[in-house]
């Protein structure tokens, strides 16, 4: 990045691509970063070389943003809004960590957002409004990417997760009734053998053998008194 600026002394500023790590691991790979660009996006590295004397030339970083975070994009903005240019080498030569909670994501999905692009608008409107029409390109490229992402998604959805979501309802149905078959073919069981228990239980007693002449008896009656 040093050998870049050393090469040609009209850039002001060199950045590279990044590699993340942490909790997510991605490339970021930007290619441009002349004022339209900027405009929309933040393609130049937070760790990019610039020359010194340029950056004081601006004021240096602006200390008065609504949030934390996103100076450097400000710093970005105003030195091509002057005049000045960059590089983007497109090696990963920075690693990045990424972690929940981090500044970056605060500023870009948190909180910090609005306040910060409400601010970045405000400060540089009229550059904003000069190239009002590929901002909002860009907007529409970025719109219509996220609405292919979520129509390939729907289709997923509809074509592979949920009629495996309905199979396996089915078959959770069918396991039901098999189990709750099963469980009353348990209490039957429980129940047969309660009763033979009870029986063998009866034909042990006392009581049982005792009255065993009796019920001999009484068999033999029947049976006769029965017609012939």
């Amino acid at each position: 990045m040093i050998r870049v600026l050393d090469d040609d002394p009209s850039l002001t500023f060199s950045s590279c691509w990044l590699r993340t790590f942490g909790d997510e691991t991605w490339d970021w790979t930007p290619e441009r970063c002349d004022l339209p660009t900027l405009l929309w996006e933040d393609t130049v590295l937070t760790a990019a070389l610039v020359r010194r004397e340029a950056v004081e030339s601006v004021g240096g970083y602006d200390s008065s943003m609504p949030e934390q975070g996103d100076e450097d994009w400000d710093l970005w903005l105003t030195l091509v809004e002057r005049g000045h240019r960059g590089a983007i080498l497109p090696e990963a030569l920075f690693n990045y960590r990424r972690r929940a909670g981090s500044m970056s994501t605060v500023c870009w999905y948190g909180t910090g957002h609005l306040p910060l692009l409400r601010y970045r608008v405000a400060k540089h409107q009229q550059t904003y409004e000069r190239y009002s029409v590929d901002v909002l390109l860009r907007q529409d490229d970025a719109t219509a990417a996220l609405l292919r992402h979520n129509d390939r998604l729907e289709r997923h959805i509809a074509s592979e997760l949920e009629p495996a979501v309905n199979l396996r309802r089915e078959e959770l149905t069918t396991l039901q009734a098999r189990l709750a078959a099963n469980s009353r073919s348990g209490d039957l069981e429980a129940a047969l053998r309660a009763t033979s228990d009870e029986v063998e239980a009866l034909r042990a007693s006392m009581s049982w053998r005792v009255t065993a002449p009796l019920r001999s008896m009484y068999g033999w009656w029947l049976n006769w008194r029965a017609p012939r």
